[in-house]
């Protein structure tokens, strides 16, 4: 009998273990950085930031539109709507610009693991990581946390077409 209270007790250990490790997607509430929500509009960006250093149609697709503030922040806009809604935000500098779990440039990556989970995609190419972690209501939107020698250098938080 003992034994098998020992195995029921373990079976669950590792079923509890192993589903919070698993359960990667976050919620839409973290979808977030610096206060800048996907799909917010051009002008509640401007609220709060005031006008970028250059304004630019995007490089590789001119459906977006570009907002460069120069101190690590890169905010994309859907161009062809009205009003221009956020589809994409990057910060490469440790800015202030964190996610609502206060997660910035230049963290250690345990820290990713401790709030988010293990990520729902991982990709890797030579000492680069991606760590994907996306919105449990609509997998179109994700972070993304760029990890070099175990610190974060990027986050993306983005809206795919």
């Amino acid at each position: 009998m003992k034994y098998l209270y020992s195995l029921l007790f373990n079976t669950l250990l590792t079923l509890l273990v192993f589903s919070s490790v698993s359960s990667a997607t976050v919620s839409p509430n973290q979808l977030s950085l610096g206060g800048i929500h996907l799909g917010d509009s051009i002008d509640y960006v401007y609220s709060i930031y005031g006008r970028p250093h250059a304004a630019r149609l995007y490089k590789d697709n001119p459906a977006y539109y570009e907002y460069d503030y120069q101190n690590g922040l890169l905010i994309k806009f859907w161009n062809e709507s009205t009003p221009k809604n956020v589809v994409d935000i990057q910060v490469t500098e440790r800015n202030g610009f964190a996610t609502p779990a206060g997660v910035e440039v230049g963290m250690n990556s345990d820290v990713l693991l401790n709030l988010y989970g293990k990520p729902d995609n991982h990709r890797a190419r030579n000492v680069i990581h991606y760590w994907t972690y996306y919105n449990r209501e609509d997998s179109y939107q994700y972070l993304r946390f760029t990890i070099i020698s175990d610190k974060i250098t990027e986050i993306k938080l983005h809206w795919s077409e």
